[in-house]
């Protein structure tokens, strides 16, 4: 504070920390008249778990901005810090740890991305399907009290933290969350390095029409992009042999399953054995997103973790149960399983 007084640095300013890259660095020198702050636009997407591959473009965004934006920043910064900040020295960042029973790989986006591609190109020699799950707060209401959805997820190869709700529960045990490692975000990074080593995707769930939809999208970003197929969610059970013969005669890599918990996660887990792709992702309502049906929260109240509040001015009551009833349920979670962890550890 004393620094910000004897104007050394200001509220809001530069990153204080230096994660730049040698490049990096040396394109911030066009910004060597401002001053670092406690708050900066990196610093914001950092805490809330928002990944940051292009800093430079944020801090320029930042310098350039009026006085208007300046106290927005400051307002977000300030409550930022109120719900996610933690001493370093408080918190640990294992790549693995345990949440509510539930197993959860503590990734960066960039690192999760690279293990779907890397799952992807392994040669397929009687190795089932590997498995990616994203929990969130509603994956851990579920299984609290359904113990086959928790184990099912748990055989899973990889499960992804999900949302500010589980970065605020992780805070409480002493986890530090990389990054906030949803399938919403994570799908552009996977379309370009899908470009780059030319594997395709199957989309898979939704209603019809919508996989479709989003498949057509993506096509228009992502000209290069190599979509096997589309299916909608909507078929019998004794369709599944036919859906599952399109998916391995498509040839696809990566399979995309948006049918919701948890269905989706029954269903991959049930016929994984019969998949011919190397990677499946249990993605909920992405498709929804990426059809245009359903538009994403603006970043000021991702970077708050309200986009849950956007979602259910959206979908009232679809979305109701889910976060209305679902959010303060999962505080209670969090505060008994706390009291518990402090009783187990007395």
């Amino acid at each position: 504070m004393w620094s910000i007084v004897t104007q050394n640095i200001r509220f809001c300013g530069l990153p204080l920390q230096d994660s730049f890259s040698g490049l990096e660095r040396a394109k911030l020198q066009r910004f060597g008249h401002c001053l670092a702050g406690l708050i900066s636009r990196v610093g914001l997407h950092q805490l809330s778990g928002i990944t940051v591959l292009k800093p430079y473009d944020l801090i320029e965004q930042q310098v350039s901005a009026g006085r208007l934006a300046y106290l927005s920043l400051l307002v977000r910064g300030g409550l930022s810090h109120f719900f996610f900040y933690q001493s370093s020295t408080e918190l640990k960042e294992p790549e693995q740890f345990t949440l509510f029973g539930l197993t959860i790989h503590n990734h960066s986006m960039r690192f999760a991305v690279e293990w779907v591609l890397s799952t992807a190109t392994m040669k397929k020699t009687n190795i089932k399907c590997k498995l990616g799950y994203f929990i969130n707060v509603n994956s851990v209401n579920l299984t609290v009290n359904d113990p086959v959805l928790r184990d099912r997820i748990n055989r899973g190869d990889r499960c992804f933290a999900d949302g500010s709700g589980m970065r605020i529960a992780a805070k409480h045990i002493g986890v530090r969350i990389c990054e906030n490692v949803n399938g919403t975000d994570m799908l552009p990074y996977l379309c370009v390095a899908a470009q780059k080593t030319k594997k395709s995707i199957y989309m898979l769930g939704s209603k019809p029409g919508v996989a479709d939809k989003a498949a057509q999208h993506l096509l228009k970003i992502y000209p290069n992009l190599n979509i096997a197929g589309t299916q909608d969610g909507y078929f019998r059970t004794e369709q599944t042999p036919d859906v599952i013969s399109r998916i391995n005669q498509s040839c696809a890599d990566i399979l995309l399953v948006a049918m919701g918990s948890p269905i989706q996660e029954e269903w991959l887990e049930k016929h994984a054995a019969q998949l011919t792709c190397k990677t499946a992702l249990a993605v909920g309502g992405l498709f929804d997103f990426y059809s245009g049906n359903i538009t994403r929260a603006p970043l000021w109240m991702r970077e708050l973790g309200m986009e849950w509040i956007w979602r259910l001015l959206q979908e009232p009551k679809t979305k109701f149960n889910r976060y209305v009833i679902g959010n303060p349920l999962f505080l209670i979670h969090t505060f008994i399983f706390n009291r518990a962890k402090r009783g187990f550890q007395s």
